[in-house]
């Protein structure tokens, strides 16, 4: 039988980061596209009205019972607002094909453009996450997502040519990063305005197998950590994810508050190892297990990080993001209901 909730996912949440224990595990998801086909919408409705997205988000929590919202992805936000021409879908995100930067003239000109959150799709994404604030208040946390710098730069100038700037113009590339630290900064602290309680950073470009950890350390760490700094100083906590788990002690470098860990990562080995105070975040896989696998596949992967990381606190349980929307329902309910199975603390107030 499992024991009765009685904390708020708020109060959840934040005793698991005070590495105290909560009632249970907390539960936190990329739920932007997955919330939207299980309440029935369309994106380019939710784009066309945002209140249609923020209901799918409300609907899709309370029915399946997690502890946090997310606001819209919409990785070409900052990239639109520079003035890149996105490709509207009728049920995917829009997409941004355009490199905005070829030559050091275009880092200029884009650094002459003011106002940067209030141009393109921003205002409509910063009103989502005022919307979803607005209509539960401080009982469950709400997430938002913006690129680091590293993340951003390789957007405005293509990742194929990112890369290869890495080893063959690395000068022109690290002025291009420390450009994109005051806006993606910029974002992100709107966000925070807005209601934000988490910034979700992303940082696959970065963090994935494709570049060597000696290039990760020179070209993301400090530029994500000044972005991770200023939003420390609003007291915004920050939610990082790295994709290669092998660069993990030197992504804990960037400062941020939360270290989301995929590419199947060892949690036990992560937890024996990270240093005091570092809250850790994952792992079920979601392409083959939250999408293809069955409720029980869920449970058995959730029931392992689990046992491997949540003893004392400091521990949410998360499958990788984004939540495909194709996921089916009942494994987003697996997925809670390991927590509640195997995941929780204490059965009683104490």
């Amino acid at each position: 039988m499992m024991a009765t909730e009685y904390m708020t996912p708020m109060e959840r949440v934040r005793t698991a980061m005070s590495f105290r224990e909560p009632d249970r595990v907390p539960v936190m998801l990329s739920t932007a596209p997955w919330s939207m086909r299980y309440a029935g919408y369309k994106v380019s409705e939710c784009f066309a009205d945002v209140d249609k997205y923020v209901d799918a988000q409300i609907r899709a929590q309370r029915d399946m019972g997690y502890d946090s919202l997310y606001g819209m992805n919409d990785y070409g936000a900052l990239n639109e607002a520079f003035g890149a021409h996105p490709t509207m879908k009728e049920d995917d995100v829009p997409i941004i094909s355009e490199f905005l930067v070829k030559t050091p003239d275009d880092i200029d000109r884009l650094a002459a453009i003011d106002n940067i959150t209030g141009r393109g799709k921003i205002p409509q994404l910063l009103e989502i996450v005022h919307k979803l604030k607005e209509r539960t208040g401080s009982e469950i946390p709400v997430m938002a997502c913006v690129r680091p710098p590293f993340g951003e730069a390789c957007t405005l100038r293509g990742v194929g040519n990112a890369y290869k700037d890495l080893l063959r113009n690395p000068d022109f590339f690290r002025r291009l990063i420390d450009f994109c630290v005051e806006p993606c900064t910029a974002f992100a602290e709107a966000y925070a305005d807005a209601g934000a309680d988490f910034i979700y950073i992303p940082n696959s470009a970065a963090t994935s197998s494709a570049i060597s950890v000696q290039l990760y350390r020179e070209f993301s760490v400090s530029y994500t950590g000044r972005m991770i700094s200023r939003l420390r100083e609003k007291g915004v906590k920050s939610v990082y994810l790295i994709d290669c788990a092998n660069k993990w002690p030197v992504a804990i470098g960037e400062g941020a508050d939360v270290l989301f860990v995929g590419d199947r990562a060892d949690m036990a080995a992560i937890r024996a190892s990270a240093p005091q105070g570092l809250v850790l975040m994952g792992c079920v896989d979601n392409i083959k297990t939250m999408l293809q696998g069955t409720p029980e596949d869920v449970r058995a992967e959730a029931r392992q990080s689990i046992a491997a990381a949540a003893k004392g606190g400091g521990f949410i349980l998360a499958a990788d993001p984004p939540l495909s929307a194709d996921t089916p329902a009942e494994n987003v309910r697996a997925l809670v209901d390991a927590a509640r199975r195997w995941g929780t603390y204490r059965s009683e107030r104490t």
